[in-house]
């Protein structure tokens, strides 16, 4: 994320905390759900790397599975 991105969500949620008189509580509690909505939504799931020995870190997310 560049800085003008960056800025522009802070911006968005300083507003949105002022706004709906959030707590800092659930601003991350929010802020976590709609990361888990996001992942949730995704049609390609990220491969897990679980080791040195593990096949999903030496293969590409673009490669099919053996």
């Amino acid at each position: 994320m560049n800085d003008s991105t960056f800025h522009a969500v802070v911006d968005t949620l300083e507003k949105l905390i002022h706004d709906l008189q959030l707590t800092p509580s659930e601003v991350r509690e929010a802020a976590m759900y709609a990361c888990v909505r996001v992942e949730s939504r995704r049609t390609v799931p990220m491969p897990v790397p679980f080791d040195a020995n593990s096949e999903a870190l030496r293969r590409r997310p673009d490669q099919e599975p053996r």
